[in-house]
């Protein structure tokens, strides 16, 4: 998603260097990789790499599937997102 510098500050003060490959700066603007972001916070709380999954849709481009409020302002609708831990 698009942001103004304060996220990437946030970022690097919380992940450090380990931030970096997911925050680009174009034009005024920086775009951050909140899957990558969220995987790196996943691996540091101690979840192993194999049980993190990721469905590479984007909320932005699947209007057909989702709603974007960045992209569609107040005319969306209702999403959730769910996650379980599961005992095998």
């Amino acid at each position: 998603f698009e942001s103004d510098e304060d996220v990437p500050a946030a970022m690097r003060a919380a992940l450090g260097r380990e931030a970096e490959p997911y925050l680009e700066k174009r034009g005024p603007k920086w775009h951050v990789d909140l899957e990558g972001l969220n995987r790196q916070w996943l691996l540091r709380a101690g979840v192993l790499s194999e049980n993190i999954e990721v469905s590479g849709l984007c909320t932005a481009c699947r209007r057909d599937l989702f709603w974007s409020h960045r992209k569609l302002g107040e005319a969306r609708g209702v999403q959730c997102a769910a996650i379980a831990a599961g005992s095998e």
